[in-house]
């Protein structure tokens, strides 16, 4: 997941003087991005609950279809709340 971060930052950087933690800046600046600086973070989600759901099905008692939909809600609440911090293009949100 790091390196999907990573990654992206290389990709796209941040302009001089935009901090995350400023939530102003940073959402203008996430409003000036591009459609493809959206897609690894995606993929890195997607694969953050494939291979959770995978890891958890194989180590936990529970059946596995609880433990991958535990493993989907917390996803889900992650992306929501990143989504209402930077104010992502509307697509984000589907």
């Amino acid at each position: 997941m790091r390196a999907a971060v990573w990654t992206n930052l290389a990709l796209f950087p941040m302009p001089a003087g935009v901090h995350p933690s400023d939530p102003e800046a940073f959402r203008a600046h996430v409003a000036t991005l591009p459609p493809a600086a959206f897609l690894l973070p995606f993929l890195a989600h997607f694969a953050q609950v494939v291979v959770g759901g995978l890891v958890a099905s194989k180590l936990g008692k529970a059946p596995p279809r609880t433990l991958v939909g535990i493993i989907g809600v917390l996803t889900v609440m992650g992306s929501v709340t990143t989504n209402l911090q930077s104010a992502p293009p509307a697509w984000m949100w589907i």
